[in-house]
């Protein structure tokens, strides 16, 4: 049921790959010292969340080179932010250094943390299947795909609510479980109160504007009369 989307115009693709590649050595950068890790890391984490929430509410990106500028700029960002996090998270494997104490202590692998990353980003890969990429980020909202909101019916969405975001929760806990995260644990507060609140947005269709289920309703009581 998904349109077909041209996707962003040629002449953006090696400004994003480039923009991608700086920001990614950025983020290794900043991750090579205690004091910058615990001031940066946050800030990154957090950008793509703003931009969820902004573009949801006001839904502003409503041509396609404004929609293609948003779903680069927070899939740019989205991937830095888990770049950062998977290197925090798997370099003391490898390096025998926990983060921020730099401590030669080996970390012990928890292998039901792992687990659970594993799963949470199994059903969040799945659930982005089964919506497409657009509908992933917010085109039947802004109206570049024309389906029902309850379009999907497949799993995950036929077994978990909210999959896509409960399942990144799930995966997010896995990854702050491990014992040599103990120092970072605090940053998975912010994560989980922006995801939860963007998740309460979609669910009642919170916007600069009428709520679907509400249009819905009226059409009905429209078609009865």
């Amino acid at each position: 049921p998904h349109t077909a989307y041209p996707g962003a115009p040629a002449s953006s693709t090696p400004r994003a790959a480039l923009a991608l590649v700086a920001c990614g050595a950025v983020a290794c950068a900043l991750v090579q010292h205690p004091s910058r890790r615990v001031a940066a890391f946050p800030l990154r984490r957090q950008v793509h969340y703003c931009k969820y929430i902004y573009q949801y509410y006001w839904r502003t990106a409503r041509t396609l080179p404004k929609y293609a500028a948003w779903k680069r700029d927070v899939l740019l960002f989205k991937t830095i932010a888990l770049l950062n996090l998977a290197y925090i998270y798997g370099s003391p494997y490898f390096t025998k250094m926990v983060p921020i104490y730099e401590t030669a202590v080996e970390p012990e692998m928890d292998y039901i943390g792992l687990g659970m990353v594993v799963v949470g980003y199994f059903v969040s890969i799945s659930a982005t299947q089964a919506l497409g990429v657009n509908g992933t980020y917010f085109g039947i909202e802004l109206g570049f795909v024309k389906a029902d909101y309850c379009f999907v019916n497949g799993f995950p969405y036929n077994v978990i609510p909210h999959p896509m975001i409960l399942s990144q929760i799930f995966a997010l806990c896995g990854v702050f479980k491990a014992a040599h995260m103990e120092a970072w644990r605090w940053v998975l507060v912010p994560h989980v109160v922006l995801y939860l609140t963007h998740m309460t947005q979609e669910i009642y269709d919170f916007h600069n504007g009428t709520p679907w289920y509400v249009k819905a309703k009226q059409e009905e009581e429209k078609k009865s009369k």
